[in-house]
């Protein structure tokens, strides 16, 4: 992932520790394993240039939803929703 104008901040998803969330800014780079998950985010109106080889055929969000990590599939070329639940459970860890 590359940042061409604005912000996006990275981040492993924690089992049992604190969130490690690093922020990339314009002209800064990163890779990412392959059998990693994953969260991004950025600031409105970021652009960001996204590489993925093999090529990624559908992305993903991830909801807890009755207490467990649930995966919803998406299209590669669509934004996926908020996950406000997995969000809050994130937040929570390591305080």
């Amino acid at each position: 992932m590359h940042v061409i104008e604005g912000a996006a901040w990275q981040e492993g998803l924690p089992v049992g520790g604190p969130r490690r969330t690093r922020r990339y800014g314009p002209g800064e780079s990163f890779s990412f394993p392959g059998s990693g998950v994953h969260r991004m985010d950025h600031d409105a109106g970021a652009v960001t240039i996204h590489v993925y080889s093999p090529p990624i055929e559908a992305i993903g969000h991830y909801e807890i939803v009755d207490g467990e990590l649930h995966r919803t599939a998406g299209p590669p070329d669509k934004g996926s929703p908020a996950s406000p639940r997995l969000l809050d459970a994130l937040n929570s860890i390591g305080r």
